[in-house]
Parts: C-alpha cells; structure tokens; sequence
C-alpha cells in the first residue's frame, strides 16, 4: 500500500497523474533495491489506479472511506517472475536515507533499453552511467571494483561511438552487455555499503 492521499483533488486527472506519480517512484526506488540486476524487476500491468482514503481496517479489506477508480487497458499476457527489493535498501530510498544515485538511473534505464532490444540506445546510456558511476561511487566500492569499471569504460565509448554512428557490432553488443552486468554488480555493492 502506498500514500497517495496528499495527491488526491477535486479533479480526477490530478489525482490519478500524482498518484501514479508517487506509485512510479516507489518502483523505480525498488527496481534500484532489487537484488538481481536492477531491470530484472518486472511487475504485473495494472489493470486500474484506485486512490483514496480510508481507516487501516478499512483499507486493508479493499475499503474505502472515499475512492477514485480509474481503469486502464487490459493487462499484457506475458509474466515473468518479478524480482523482490532487498527490503532495508528499498526502505532506505524510499524514506531518503540514502540519496538515488544518478549513475543508478541511467543504468536501470540502459538495462530496460537492452532488455527491450535497443542496443545501441543501451550503449550510449550505458556510456554515461560508468562515466557517472567513476565518480560517485568512489570510496562505495572495493577499489579493484572500480577499477574494473574504468577498464570497462573504455571498451563501452568505443561501443557507444559505434552506436552513434550506426555501426554497432556483435562484438561491441558482446561489450555493452558485460559491461553493464559488471556496473549493475558494484552498485549493487554500494547500495549494500
């Protein structure tokens, strides 16, 4: 369950643009947390938005004092089993304890571009978060750690240059791949520090 009463108002478009907004970053925030890599969570579409309020008791049988419904289209038939947050992670990012970092953004997005096929998008995202990563997670990780992000670095610019250019090969899909598998890995450890 997530609070989205302070995003409700009179009209039923806000309400359901700032609940949804709210229910985005709780996932971003988990796919962050997640123990495998951060792409690899993938929740089941919703099939509406409900928004509301109500007593604990109430809320917790499906009731509401006051609700918004709004249905979406019909949920896709594909499943896959969608990976937990490591709960004292999530928690942590969601409650801010602990700041995003932005490398780990761009790298979620790198993976769901790879995931989806886009690999050249994936490379010149992927370009970015280790050279962001470089920086923000010295001191986070064993130096060996990031050490092999910066020899990573170099391999995922020429990859990127291919893709900007159209001219990404198997080889440098191969690169942009393990790359982003070893990046995953030490934010993963940083998150855990």
């Amino acid at each position: 369950m997530i609070d989205t009463v302070s995003e409700l108002s009179d009209t039923p478009p806000t309400a359901v643009a700032g609940a949804t907004a709210v229910v985005q970053r709780a996932l971003t925030l988990a796919a962050l947390a997640s123990p495998l890599a951060p792409g690899a969570i993938e929740l089941p579409s919703p099939v509406g938005i409900r928004t509301g309020f109500g007593s604990g008791v109430e809320v917790a049988d499906s009731g509401w004092s006051e609700v918004l419904e709004v249905p979406l289209s019909a949920p896709s038939r594909r499943r896959r089993r969608a990976a937990q947050p490591n709960e004292e992670s999530f928690s942590a990012l969601l409650g801010g304890r602990i700041a995003i970092p932005i490398s780990s953004l761009i790298t979620l997005r790198a993976r769901r571009d790879l995931d989806s096929g886009r690999i050249r998008e994936a490379a010149i995202q992927l370009e970015a978060a280790i050279n962001t990563a470089r920086t923000e997670l010295v001191g986070s990780i064993p130096p060996e750690s990031l050490e092999s992000l910066v020899a990573h670095a170099v391999a995922v610019a020429a990859a990127a240059e291919a893709a900007r250019a159209g001219d990404l090969d198997p080889e440098g899909e191969e690169v942009v791949a393990t790359a982003l598998a070893r990046l995953e890995t030490a934010q993963r450890q940083a998150l855990r520090a």
